[in-house]
């Protein structure tokens, strides 16, 4: 990814951030789209991601001995000891945010083909978009868990439950099935409503409501500890579960190569539509920050409140890293730790356009590298707990690479900041001085990371507290980093549409922009807020 967007583009975002003040505030009135990439290609994209770590953490699982000889083990066995465990936290939770964005198509798909009211009664028809829309997002967010709690109750490797880690699997599941029972009941695009596209619906459909209530009636019976037919029924489980996330793939990539022909996924500068295109704000730059923050935040305070109350720490400040040894917080760390991943590299991306301003380079892509390695590094440390059945060098590893990266990147980040404004306050006089604040961090930084290696092993009391105090100077290094870039720009994640004819073929049109957290893309088709 990173190597596509800041390689391959570079020349691209050079060229687009020109028009585009971002630190003095003054907006062209041209729209800037720095980066984007098809509907389709997304679909795919998640798609490869998703089915290619399956076979991976299988082939790997089998390779150990750990999934017998095979093929009759479930997907979520092999992601019960490493490597598969901790490919699983990582992929499932990153993947479940791109499958997020899959909806997002969907909802304006639907709402696009919807600007004319439709009275026909329809058996679902008390499934608005918007419905539609937050049945598919908190499909995603069952999902996210399902790789952060593993099915083994007891397993060392594992330390998840069977109970919670089954029953968002089915939730995912069950609500993507009605997703796709109502597109096949009640289309709403014209690509939709052709027969030969509401018949693969309803295929897909039954197929995979009828595996998920083989999986849903095993759940049932583990639960209540009752038999389910021939060795526990496992093979015929199993069955069922390969076909559903086939299908389920089948379903998304069917729906991105017919509906979804004329959607991009974009970065964009500006709030302004390109000529010919609407364009809808999904999230905003400065909320993409905010919601960020707040899961670091979330993940700090709620594991330690958790293990004080279960008297889990044998001093009144444990290293973070030994408060996501045990359950629940191990199951909070790999979730949040990913989601905060996952946030804030699209915040490394905003900020460094921002900070680049009309002058990118080799220095502002070496800049985004070093912010994904970190933040990577910082999803490893939540991902790889240090407790005895899983790897404690691997979980220190992560920490210094977090620790010695973000200080690098830092570092650096203010150095070229007093560059770049000794030589554009000649010509801009209200150019942003750069922040005292983010010079006194970076220096803190610093000057502590080495100093908490080096006592080490002689206070343990420091060497707790000097955990606590680089996370922190480092979280808010980032957080003021992001808000300070991007606080007076209009930068956001949106989809671009190109409008279509009846015969759905793509028309060049001029678009007026609301901002709508939503979907407003057109202010005269009477298009409701989300």
């Amino acid at each position: 990814f990173c190597a596509t967007l800041f390689f391959e583009h570079n020349k691209r975002m050079a060229v687009s951030v020109q028009s585009y003040e971002v630190m003095s505030g003054m907006g062209d009135s041209s729209s800037t789209v720095a980066w984007s990439i098809s509907a389709g290609k997304w679909v795919a994209a998640v798609s490869i991601f998703f089915v290619s770590t399956i076979l991976i953490c299988y082939g790997a699982c089998l390779h150990q001995g750990h999934c017998g000889t095979g093929p009759w083990n479930s997907i979520s066995h092999s992601w019960e000891h490493p490597p598969g465990s901790y490919a699983s936290r990582f992929v499932v939770g990153t993947s479940c945010d791109m499958i997020a964005v899959f909806h997002g198509f969907l909802y304006i798909a639907n709402k696009f083909a919807s600007r004319q009211p439709n009275t026909d009664k329809k058996c679902c028809q008390c499934f608005t978009n918007e419905v539609l829309l937050g049945v598919g997002i908190f499909a995603c967010f069952c999902l996210s868990w399902v790789g952060a709690i593993c099915d083994a109750d007891t397993d060392p490797k594992c330390m998840g439950n069977n109970t919670i880690h089954s029953a968002c699997a089915i939730l995912f599941f069950l609500l993507t099935d009605v997703v796709a029972g109502v597109l096949a009941c009640d289309p709403k695009t014209e690509e939709g409503k052709k027969p030969k596209r509401r018949l693969l619906n309803m295929i897909i459909f039954i197929v995979m409501t009828s595996c998920t209530m083989v999986r849903a009636c095993k759940f049932y019976c583990e639960v209540n500890n009752l038999g389910y037919g021939p060795q526990n029924g496992d093979n015929f489980v199993i069955i069922a579960e390969v076909i559903e996330v086939s299908f389920f793939i089948v379903f998304m990539n069917t729906l991105a190569q017919s509906i979804f022909t004329n959607m991009s996924w974009a970065v964009v500068t500006s709030t302004t539509p390109p000529e010919g295109q609407d364009m809808i704000i999904v999230i905003t730059a400065k909320k993409i920050v905010y919601f960020g923050i707040i899961l670091v935040m979330f993940v700090l305070i709620s594991t330690y409140i958790i293990g004080e109350a279960e008297n889990q720490y044998s001093t009144d400040l444990p290293l973070i890293g030994d408060m996501w040894t045990f359950k629940p917080n191990n199951w909070i760390s790999r979730w949040s730790t990913v989601q905060a991943t996952s946030a804030f590299i699209w915040v490394s991306i905003f900020s460094q356009l921002a900070f680049a301003h009309n002058e990118w380079s080799i220095y502002d892509s070496g800049l985004v590298i070093l912010q994904v390695i970190s933040l990577l590094a910082f999803a490893g440390q939540g991902i790889v707990n240090k407790s005895d059945g899983e790897n404690k060098e691997w979980h220190d590893i992560f920490i210094l690479v977090f620790y010695l990266v973000a200080t690098l990147f830092a570092l650096i980040t203010v150095s070229l900041d007093q560059v770049r404004f000794n030589r554009r306050i000649q010509t801009n006089p209200h150019y942003q001085k750069p922040s005292r604040v983010l010079q006194i961090l970076s220096l803190l930084s610093f000057i502590t990371v080495p100093i908490r290696y080096l006592v080490h092993d002689l206070n343990p009391t420091v060497d707790d507290a000097l955990d606590w105090i680089i996370m922190l100077v480092l979280v808010a290094f980032y957080s003021i980093n992001c808000v300070y870039r991007v606080a007076t720009s209009d930068m956001a994640l949106a989809i671009l549409v190109q409008p279509t004819n009846e015969e759905g073929e793509s028309k060049t049109t001029t678009s007026s922009y609301k901002n709508v957290a939503a979907i407003a893309p057109r202010s005269d088709m009477g298009i409701s807020l989300l």
